[in-house]
């Protein structure tokens, strides 16, 4: 198993590269496999000390990363109301992957689910950011079915479906836009 000085050194590690992110999981030896039949297995007092050791570490890491981002503005696309609460707008940057990473709580502004919003960070946590709508962009749609002949998507304008099924007009909220041809 792996030494206090093993352990010592992977966390020396993870304070001098500054993850943005980092998993840990303790490991439990599987039957047949190479790992399971080593000696000197770590004990599961040893495990959970490491364990919350390691991520104590990259709480703080984290932390510190995310105070960067407040007054700053970033996008991030609309999942809906939050788990957390009712009161608030939930959604996700590029960089947070659902159901592993953090999100970003939305306190201020409407939007609808697949929205691209831009928020204004006011607040952060160690996993997570809080922050303000400022502007509203594109809406994404996954399912293709709101292309369908004789649909109108919105007309907020936020995105328009001409009557013509070969285009597609997207209006972007500063009132810029774009076509592109459909194959048919």
């Amino acid at each position: 198993g792996e030494t206090e000085e093993q352990f010592e050194e992977l966390l020396q590690f993870i304070a001098d590269q500054q993850f943005d992110r980092v998993g840990c999981f303790k490991y439990s030896p599987e039957e047949s496999t190479p790992g399971g039949k080593m000696i000197d297995q770590i004990d599961e007092e040893t495990k959970q000390r490491r364990h919350d050791t390691l991520m104590a570490l990259q709480q703080e890491i984290s932390r510190d990363k995310h105070e960067a981002f407040v007054g700053k503005i970033v996008e991030v696309v609309v999942e809906g109301v939050s788990d957390e609460t009712e009161l608030l707008l939930q959604g996700r940057t590029s960089q947070q992957a659902p159901e592993i990473d953090g999100v970003v709580y939305i306190n201020d502004g409407a939007a609808n689910i697949g929205d691209f919003v831009k928020v204004r960070i006011t607040e952060s946590m160690e996993y997570d950011l809080i922050g303000e709508i400022q502007s509203r962009g594109l809406r994404v749609f996954a399912d293709l079915k709101l292309f369908d002949i004789g649909e109108t998507l919105s007309t907020d304008g936020v995105l328009l479906r001409e009557a013509r099924p070969e285009l597609l007009t997207t209006v972007c909220a500063a009132g810029v836009t774009a076509m592109q041809a459909l194959k048919a």
